[in-house]
């Protein structure tokens, strides 16, 4: 990377050079043509004369409106139509190689983008599924466009430009290097980005200690740059979880748990696996997902937001809260002052006693109808898809 750097330098300087050379020949040229043809032509009386006929002979334009008649003002014609010439070669070498240079280190995931904002950053790969990993995110987030994510993994540059030649895919960006590295998440702007996906990066280790470790160095990483990105880490064992929690993570997906509890289901009861898979799939008609609760219902009766869904949302279907949802640390601030405001001591130690025990996205499905809606959560829904444009036989 500093190799890059350095060239760009040289190539810069070389740039600015170049033109200031070309601006002191021009204005010298201007002031010497006059001086030697304004006694022998009369097309060159002022320095404009001069200054015009000096930037259309550089240019090779060639209007023939003012033409020399002195053998030294022929001479110095010819200097500038040959600098002119050999300026546009250098000029177009300089843009061409900049072009192939950007292009290269797109590819090879040298960039930094600092321009970017509200982006997902996805850190780690998944040898065999990480295209479709990528489709699924697109197809459920129709918002969300391939220039809004970046790519962070070590993985070699020839493998993701393999996977980002799919047509939808294209835009995507890389950042090449460890995820874990400041260096490298700095380039990826995760300080700026709205969401970060971990993954349990299998491609580089088949233990699956260092692949947890690994997410959790990640994790640490991300933390330290921005408090408030929304992070959600793999993991492949349990016992790491605490790891993550202290990080403030904000969602914790276990792979082998998950998939433990779900055979365990299917085994007790019929067709929760096609339930659960047409919910979470992005070509169903019924999406599971979460939306924001309008300010009007919050700290009011579950039941009136259920009535206000049944009445002004026909296509969704609420089913329960996700309390506490958003920046770990903002919520946990706002709480603590929220636990200070009493004069009793008994009660205080039982509020911060609380929030020590808060739950981050908490799922609370189908409460009571009395239930009070908390600041932070969001509506459990299910959502009808708009019907695709079928044809008819």
């Amino acid at each position: 990377m500093w190799h890059w750097k350095r060239i760009r330098s040289k190539i810069l300087q070389s740039q600015i050079l170049l033109v200031v050379a070309l601006l002191l020949l021009v204005l010298f040229s201007s002031m010497l043509i006059v001086a030697l043809e304004h006694a022998k032509n009369k097309e060159f009386h002022t320095f404009a004369d001069g200054l015009w006929w000096s930037i259309v002979t550089m240019t090779t334009t060639g209007y023939g409106d003012k033409v020399p008649v002195t053998i030294i003002g022929k001479v110095i014609a010819g200097i500038l139509i040959f600098s002119g010439t050999f300026a546009t070669v250098l000029i177009s070498g300089f843009i061409a190689s900049f072009l192939i240079e950007k292009h290269s280190s797109a590819r090879m995931g040298l960039l930094e983008y600092k321009h970017l904002r509200d982006h997902l950053v996805i850190c780690g790969w998944k040898e065999k599924d990480m295209e479709d990993i990528l489709l699924h995110i697109l197809h459920l987030n129709p918002q969300l466009i391939p220039p809004k994510i970046v790519l962070v993994s070590s993985i070699n540059h020839k493998e993701v430009q393999a996977v980002l030649k799919h047509p939808e895919l294209k835009g995507i960006q890389f950042v090449g290097g460890e995820s874990y590295a400041e260096a490298t998440l700095k380039r990826a702007n995760i300080a700026q980005a709205s969401k970060v996906l971990v993954l349990s990066d299998k491609d580089t280790s088949s233990n699956q200690m260092d692949i947890d470790s690994k997410n959790v160095m990640t994790v640490l990483a991300i933390r330290a740059i921005s408090k408030d990105v929304y992070i959600i880490a793999e993991l492949n064992d349990p016992k790491y979880k605490q790891h993550l929690e202290h990080a403030a993570c904000d969602e914790i997906i276990f792979l082998r748990d998950l998939s433990q509890k779900i055979l365990a289901k299917i085994s007790s009861t019929h067709g929760i696996s096609n339930i659960l898979f047409n919910l979470i799939d992005s070509e169903t008609d019924a999406q599971l997902t979460t939306e924001k609760i309008p300010e009007d219902f919050i700290s009011h009766p579950y039941q009136k937001l259920q009535e206000w869904y049944e009445k002004n949302n026909s296509k969704n279907i609420l089913i329960g809260l996700l309390e506490n949802s958003g920046s770990p640390a903002t919520i946990k601030q706002t709480a603590i002052r929220e636990a200070q405001k009493t004069a009793d001591l008994t009660q205080l130690i039982e509020n911060l006693l609380s929030v020590r025990d808060l739950v981050m996205n908490h799922p609370l499905f189908i409460p009571d109808s009395h239930y009070v809606i908390k600041k932070n959560s969001l509506a459990i829904i299910i959502r009808k898809r708009k019907p695709k444009n079928t044809k008819t036989i």
